[in-house]
């Protein structure tokens, strides 16, 4: 399923092979592709989904946080085509440009900045939730 120009819901399907759930899609996949559309369209190029929906199973398995934004589908880890350590970071002070300073992207409240992938999650609270990590499992700081 199409859910966006540029991301199909397969993308976003857990790593234990679960879809996204349909109930999930209208409340959580959408509003996050279409966010990620703005930032895919201010970076000027591709975004990998690295994770996107979690099962609570797989969530607990890789170390998640408990209350993860994966969970709703809501949230993913994104990187660009070329993912380097540079390239990563780029892309995290861009949509950082896009939320604080140039307010592009309202409905974005958290964001991770990992060596090799960004999260980026629509948590409702109006504010800005922003955290660093080394990997799966390292939200828990957020």
């Amino acid at each position: 399923m199409q859910v966006t120009l540029n991301f199909w819901a397969w993308e976003f399907d857990c790593h234990d092979g679960t879809a996204v759930p349909a109930a999930l899609i209208e409340s959580g996949l959408r509003p996050l592709c279409e966010t990620l559309e703005l930032i895919r369209a201010e970076w000027g190029g591709s975004l990998v989904i690295v994770s996107g929906y979690r099962t609570p199973s797989w969530n607990k398995r890789i170390g998640g946080a408990p209350s993860s934004r994966h969970l709703l589908a809501d949230a993913a880890d994104v990187k660009p085509l070329e993912a380097t350590v540079a390239r990563v970071a780029e892309l995290h002070a861009m949509i950082l440009r896009m939320r604080l300073g140039r307010d592009l992207l309202p409905r974005l409240g958290g964001l991770g900045r990992y060596p090799r992938w960004v999260h980026v999650d629509l948590r409702p609270g109006g504010r800005l939730r922003r955290w660093a990590g080394k990997g799966y499992g390292a939200e828990r700081v957020a």
